[in-house]
C-alpha cells in the first residue's frame, strides 16, 4: 500500500505529489517518491535543488517521529545563484517523477509513526518555479 497525497495548484500550474509505502519495515529502505505536474499551458521551469531530482544535497525535509524532530544526517552543498543547468524543462501537461531513498540521511530505525513535511528553501527566483508539496504521514514497524 502506498500513501499518497496531493497538493492542489490554485494559483500555481505546478501540482506536486510526495509518496512514500504507507508501512515498512525499520529495516527496509524507504524511497520518498515527488512527482511533479505542469498543469499550466506552456512549459515551466522548475528548480531541482532540495529535491529527489537532485538527490540529498540540502536538510529540505522536517521529519520527525511523534513529536521528536529526526536530524538530517547528510552531505550539505553550498550554492550560489542556481544556473541555467540547475533547472528542468516540464512541458505543459508534463509529469515527472523522481525519488531518493530517506534512509540514507535520516535515521528511520524506530518503528513509529512518522511525519514528513517538505520545506522548499527559501530562494529568490528570478527564473523557474520551486515545488510546494503537502505534509505526509508513514508508519515504521519492528523488523520480522
Amino acid at each position: 500500500m502506498t500513501l499518497l497525497l496531493t497538493t492542489l495548484a490554485l494559483a500555481a500550474p505546478l501540482q506536486c505529489e510526495l509518496s512514500v509505502k504507507a508501512e515498512s519495515p525499520v529495516n527496509e529502505p524507504l524511497p520518498l517518491v515527488m512527482t511533479l505536474a505542469n498543469l499550466g499551458e506552456g512549459p515551466l521551469e522548475v528548480l531541482g535543488w532540495f529535491t529527489p531530482f537532485e538527490g540529498w544535497f540540502a536538510d529540505a525535509i522536517d521529519l520527525r517521529l511523534g513529536d521528536q524532530p529526526i536530524a538530517y544526517k547528510g552531505p550539505l552543498a553550498k550554492r550560489g545563484a542556481p544556473a541555467a543547468d540547475d533547472f528542468f524543462i516540464l512541458g505543459a501537461g508534463q509529469k515527472s517523477r523522481a525519488d531518493a531513498d530517506l534512509t540514507q540521511v535520516y535515521d528511520l530505525s524506530r518503528p513509529g509513526e512518522y511525519h514528513l513535511s517538505y520545506r522548499p528553501q527559501s530562494l529568490t527566483l528570478t527564473q523557474g518555479v520551486a515545488p510546494s508539496c503537502p505534509a505526509i504521514s508513514f508508519t515504521r514497524v519492528a523488523a520480522p
